[in-house]
């Protein structure tokens, strides 16, 4: 596998797990009633809102998940939990190639257990189909975040 195929695919998925936080994000500021809004460079402080927020991925799609109120959005809008364990692994994980080969392996730990021992929560090889294939389902999860931000008329979002 060629090195200039692997970075462009994997920051394709990377670029899409961002664009995922955004939107969920976007999707809640607007439930709770409040306009877009987003710093500007150079400001050092500013308020507190779903965009600014220090919130991990997994309670972010749960509070998601359960602002959905209708059959339409239980049905079209509801995100896969396996979003988080993607999104975990490329922000928390470790990358290893051998030897500087690709494609490389992700890997994701756990916290040590009872034993002393760290379980081993996530490990994929990164290939070009793998990618592709994540990629797809983070892009059909994102999908759904915009469904139902249209279907809720919001504004402000793409």
């Amino acid at each position: 596998m060629r090195v200039k195929i692997h970075t462009r695919y994997t920051g394709y998925f990377v670029m899409n797990l961002q664009a995922i936080e955004t939107a969920i994000r976007a999707f809640l500021e607007c439930r709770d009633g409040r306009a877009l809004s987003f710093p500007q460079p150079g400001e050092t402080e500013v308020d507190e809102t779903w965009l600014t927020k220090f919130v991990y991925f997994g309670p972010l799609v749960k509070e998601y998940n359960n602002s959905l109120n209708t059959e339409f959005e239980r049905e079209h809008c509801m995100l896969d939990d396996r979003i988080v364990d993607l999104r975990n692994a490329f922000a928390h994980g470790r990358l290893f190639t051998d030897f500087e080969k690709f494609p490389a392996r992700l890997w994701k730990f756990g916290n040590k257990n009872g034993d002393g021992r760290i379980p081993v929560e996530f490990c994929e090889l990164l290939t070009p189909e793998w990618l592709l294939k994540n990629h797809n389902f983070v892009a059909r999860e994102y999908e759904k975040v915009l469904r139902c931000y249209k279907h809720r008329k919001y504004k402000g979002l793409r």
